[in-house]
This record gives C-alpha cells, structure tokens and sequence, in this order.
C-alpha cells in the first residue's frame, strides 16, 4: 500500500490492495475485541457481597446462567481481606452481556430480586 501510495510501483489498469491484518498475534486480537466489548458495555463487572455460607456463590451463578446469553468469564472471590465484614465474601464476575438494550440492568434487578445486592461498574 505505502509503494502504491509514494507511486515507487508503477502500475496501469485497476489495482487492489489487500490489507488482512493476518499477521496480529492473537493474544493482542483478544485483547483488543475484550476492550471493545467493555467499550460497548458488554463486559461489564458485577460486584457485591455475599453470605459466606457454602451453596451461595453456587446460587449466583446459576442465576446468571439462567438469564441467557450472559457468559461469566472470570470470578475473584475475597473472603480475608480485613476490610470485609467477617461472615461475608466479596465476589466479583467479569460477565460478557447479551447484546439486548439494559442487558446489565436485568442482571442486577435479577440479583436483586433474590436478595443479593451486586452493583455493575466496567472493568
């Protein structure tokens, strides 16, 4: 394209460049639709507490596989920090939403309809 451009190749007739991006590293390719998706909202990080009882963080994630097309990709779960009231765990989930209109919002209101308060914030 740039010998095309700086006319260093002469050609006649019509001319097609194919620019293929085939040579990105695929870990960057991850990377760079993982910061679209967070950009466009469809990845997104739902945090909140919870009892720190067995079954609970089990009943969360039932619940956001129930919801459909919501995809947990990655779970952090805090239980020793000292700043967490004792009994209780911070959870955290990195969730890729649907692509429907307030995806995010459902979840919340889903979790919270079951008694669990979780707040979304992008990642």
């Amino acid at each position: 394209m740039a010998a095309l451009i700086s006319n260093k190749v002469k050609v006649s007739g019509n001319v097609v460049a194919v620019v293929s991006g085939g040579n990105i590293d695929m870990s960057m390719l991850f990377r760079v639709i993982s910061k679209a998706l967070a950009l466009e909202g469809r990845i997104v990080k739902i945090s909140g507490l919870l009892p720190d009882r067995p079954g609970m963080l089990g009943k969360v994630t039932t619940t956001l596989g129930e919801l459909g097309g919501v995809n947990v990709l990655d779970v952090f779960h805090e239980r020793f920090d000292p700043t967490i009231t004792p009994g209780y765990a911070e959870v955290s989930f990195i969730v890729e939403l649907p692509p429907e209109e307030d995806a995010a919002g459902k979840v919340i209101n889903r979790l919270r309809e079951l008694g669990f308060n979780f707040n979304i914030e992008k990642p």
